[in-house]
């Protein structure tokens, strides 16, 4: 948003216009310029990674005692607290995410609530699911029939030739233990065609059979 002050709403101005104009006060006077991106833009495997692991650390606090418990065995280290077997077993099986889920020896790799991963109980039952376009955003909204186990819904941008859910294009992910509808919103994305893929997970790791796609067409 831009900023302007009198008089006539025209002696100094400030901010940004859209995603195209900056402005700006310097010794010099005030100027307006082209937008520029941060010397170290966010790439989306850097944004992937950063969204895990904040989303990750916080649930530990909703985790019931017995599942905190369950992370004192984890042969992570002899000094680790429960809590950073927690975070590294799941951040290392995240990591380990490199595509199909139809494939068997990658499917071991979603977020568990407690030590070891079972991946032994039901995740929701998929209802409705649709990809809603927006303003540089798109919300994907998905529904189950049955809850059953289910812990998390994991959504995945789809970028070029990468049409399934990797580590490197985690782009949502969000607590989904109610029937819902569930919206995870999208942010800062290019307008046109815009693909995701997503995947719910139960408690103990187990995720969906086949991940769902999705597209839509996000304006400008």
């Amino acid at each position: 948003m831009v900023k302007l002050t009198a008089p006539l709403m025209s002696r100094q101005a400030s901010g940004k216009l859209g995603h195209a104009i900056q402005f700006a006060t310097t010794a010099g006077g005030c100027v307006a310029g082209q937008r520029r991106r941060p010397r170290q833009p966010r790439t989306e495997p850097q944004i992937s990674a950063r969204l895990f692991v904040a989303w990750i650390s916080k649930q530990w606090t909703t985790l019931l005692e017995d599942e905190k418990a369950s992370w004192a065995a984890a042969p992570i280290g002899a000094d680790a607290s429960p809590y950073h077997a927690y975070l590294a077993y799941n951040i290392g099986r995240f990591k380990n995410l490199p595509g199909k889920l139809t494939e068997a020896d990658k499917q071991h790799v979603y977020p568990t609530t407690a030590w070891p991963a079972a991946e032994n109980t039901a995740r929701g039952s998929i209802g409705a699911y649709s990809a809603i376009p927006g303003v540089r955003k798109a919300t994907i909204r998905i529904a189950f029939t049955a809850v059953n186990d289910n812990w998390l819904i994991t959504v995945h941008h789809c970028d070029g030739s990468t049409t399934y859910p990797t580590y490197r294009n985690l782009r949502g992910i969000k607590v989904a233990e109610t029937l819902g509808p569930h919206d995870i919103v999208i942010e800062d994305l290019e307008p046109g065609v815009q693909k995701f893929a997503w995947v719910n997970v139960s408690h103990t790791g187990k995720p969906v059979a086949t991940y769902r796609q999705l597209t839509c067409t996000v304006t400008a």
